[in-house]
């Protein structure tokens, strides 16, 4: 049997049965939370250091709100808004094609997603000092949301909207699906303030975050002096004397009409991420009341006493 089966089949009842006996000990509370996010952004697609990989020197901000609400101390469900910058430059590609390619873009994403989250660790009254104020939680979530896409580039000093010019001759709409996953922790300090970081990677539907995909269109196609432009930007280093590039023959500029070169990898759609630290104020609902039996002798029966749990 492969590890990977064993240690699925062994973790998962674990970290179950660890939630349920958190469940049981704590009881259950409606808890709502309004938090707010900082961190930073980053895109994962076709320009980037490695082609397609992470390209850390175009890390940007990202900033976001949210509405969380506990319908036990395990799940709860958050809808969020998040607004992040992504980037990506092939100055920064470490193979000479892509350098040459001499593409670039910023695209000002804003997100709209709904979420689930799994709290399967949960440790109150971190370092036993039998006050509960300080609680820790360890979480995966996933979800389904939109976020709009305006990938842009620079020309002679102003951003252009890429999207309405279908550079590669393919329209895309600016409102996209998107799936968030991640994991993240936080602290509960005197049960109203959540203090914590997460990471989620964001599954998209489209290559197009960054306006590159799949072919070039051979240049003698555009008519509109934008687009013809912003679509091969390899010609910007001809006469250069750069000693990485490989001649913009090599992209649309070549002799052949019908434009065959590789713009992108159409088999791999864009992803981006966000991370960053998070606080969140909590508004507790009202704690149950369990009730413990005790035998009075006298009355030779039990009288249910009324007692509170703590959370």
């Amino acid at each position: 049997m492969k590890l990977k089966t064993i240690l699925s089949r062994l973790i998962l009842p674990v970290l179950v049965v660890c939630s349920m006996q958190v469940s049981a000990q704590y009881g259950q509370f409606n808890s709502k939370d309004f938090g707010v996010k900082f961190g930073a952004a980053l895109f994962l697609g076709d320009i980037g250091k490695s082609g397609v990989g992470v390209d850390l020197n175009q890390m940007r901000f990202h900033a976001g709100g949210s509405f969380r609400n506990f319908f036990s101390p395990n799940f709860a469900l958050q809808v969020g808004v998040n607004y992040g910058q992504v980037r990506g430059d092939d100055k920064n590609a470490e193979s000479d094609p892509a350098y040459s390619r001499n593409l670039s873009f910023k695209n000002d994403i804003i997100e709209l997603s709904g979420r689930g989250e799994w709290h399967f660790l949960i440790i109150r009254d971190v370092g036993r000092t039998y006050t509960y104020r300080l609680d820790f939680n360890l979480f995966a979530f996933g979800g389904i949301g939109a976020f709009y896409n305006n990938p842009k580039a620079e020309l002679n000093g102003s951003w252009v909207a890429l999207q309405p010019l279908q550079t590669e001759g393919v329209s895309y709409g600016r409102i996209q699906p998107v799936v968030p996953v991640g994991i993240g922790f936080h602290f509960r300090v005197n049960k109203n303030h959540l203090i914590g970081w997460e990471a989620g990677l964001r599954k998209t539907f489209t290559d197009y975050v960054d306006d590159v995909s799949s072919r070039y269109v051979h240049h003698t196609e555009f008519t509109d002096p934008t687009t013809l432009a912003l679509q091969d930007r390899s010609i910007e280093l001809e006469g250069t004397n750069d000693p990485r590039f490989i001649g913009s023959e090599n992209f649309s500029y070549g002799s052949d009409p019908v434009g065959t070169a590789p713009r992108g990898f159409a088999d791999n759609k864009d992803w981006y991420a966000f991370t960053g630290i998070t606080y969140s104020y909590a508004i507790r609902g009202k704690k149950r009341s369990f009730k413990k039996s005790r035998y009075h002798f006298s009355r030779r029966k039990y009288k249910r006493k009324k007692s509170r749990a703590k959370f």
